[in-house]
């Protein structure tokens, strides 16, 4: 496929099984007391767990799927390619 770097929409042009990045919300934790490590990794897990299922649920309701999320989404380079496969 070396002659794909010359092709203005090859799939390897436009990273084709690559998401898109994605941050849901940024959180910092301060470690005063190294003997509660585990129980802050814990903690962190489950706030990620919830934050996740906002997330989910919140496309969901508004969007139905993930795809048509990522579709609605400004500057996304892999909408064709979206559209073409039936995503």
């Amino acid at each position: 496929m070396a002659e794909n770097i010359n092709r203005k929409e090859s799939l390897r042009a436009n990273g084709a099984f690559a998401c898109p990045a994605l941050e849901l919300k940024e959180i910092v934790y301060e470690i005063v007391n190294s003997d509660r490590l585990e129980e802050l990794f814990s903690d962190a897990i489950l706030e990620f767990k919830r934050e996740v299922e906002l997330f989910i649920n919140k496309v969901r309701k508004e969007y139905g799927d993930f795809n048509s999320y990522i579709l609605e989404q400004c500057d996304i380079l892999d909408e064709k390619l979206l559209k073409n496969v039936g995503l």
